[in-house]
């Protein structure tokens, strides 16, 4: 087995796999290979020439140090059981240490995932809240933003020592997003028909419904920080490097 960063003719592969393995849509993958992706950002493993599986990464910051969002972990079918996970996981942890990050944060797709990472070497970190609530009577008084406003109020009501954004990450997340605010209170969400995804809401979750009246949806999900249920895993590139209070974002 052999892992390397890609080369650009192998896109159309890693776009095949990546579908295969998570079932994204055409128009995900071709925002996220415009905005999301660089080569040196990506690591591949091979044997031969067929493709095994393929991880990347997003860049975050946390107290001014680098941090690596490892994203969309993925494995062909027919090469499972074979360590390939294991074995992109070790890789990136040197290719990422060379390059100055200083610790990794993934987030599980599923429950039963958490027992694998920890044998890899992470351990939980930032929790997450979720609340599901409906449309209030009144609506609230908001406004949409662009992403570089966005950005800067997100990090002036993150909470301390919480994981940022940096700009390819960010880029990738309007792509995806729709960013809002209002007194005291940011959000990136996504609407289908009148239902609202809000990826993170940072604020007072009272206003909740009133936002959700404001921009015409009968119903919401929101993440905000909170430790209700295991969200994120850490793993320290430099010694005693701490995890992120609070990451944010899955980028699912």
């Amino acid at each position: 087995m052999r892992i390397d960063f890609p080369k650009t003719e192998q896109i159309p592969d890693l776009k095949q796999l990546w579908q295969r393995v998570f079932g994204d849509s055409d128009a995900f993958l071709d925002s996220f290979f415009a905005l999301g992706f660089s080569p040196d950002h990506c690591l591949c493993a091979m044997e031969e020439n067929q493709l095994l599986g393929a991880m990347y990464w997003l860049d975050h910051s946390c107290r001014d140090r680098k941090i690596a969002y490892l994203y969309a972990v993925a494995t062909a079918p027919e090469a499972r059981g074979q360590g390939v996970c294991r074995n992109l996981t070790q890789q990136a942890r040197q290719v990422l240490t060379r390059q100055g990050y200083a610790g990794i944060v993934l987030v599980p797709a599923e429950p039963g995932l958490f027992a694998m990472y920890e044998k890899l070497g992470f351990a939980p970190s930032s929790g997450v809240k979720e609340i599901a609530c409906l449309s209030g009577k009144t609506p609230l008084s908001l406004r949409a933003l662009g992403s570089a406003e966005y950005n800067s109020l997100r990090n002036s009501l993150l909470p301390e020592d919480s994981a940022e954004l940096e700009a390819q990450t960010l880029a990738f997340l309007a792509s995806q997003a729709e960013f809002f605010t209002g007194e005291g209170w940011v959000l990136a969400a996504y609407r289908q028909k009148s239902t609202l995804t809000g990826l993170e809401y940072l604020g007072d979750s009272d206003l909740l419904p009133g936002i959700l009246n404001a921009l015409g949806c009968t119903q919401g999900s929101f993440r905000i920080p909170g430790t209700t249920r295991n969200f994120a895993m850490f793993a320290p590139l430099v010694p005693g490097e701490k995890s992120p209070v609070h990451l944010g974002f899955a980028f699912d």
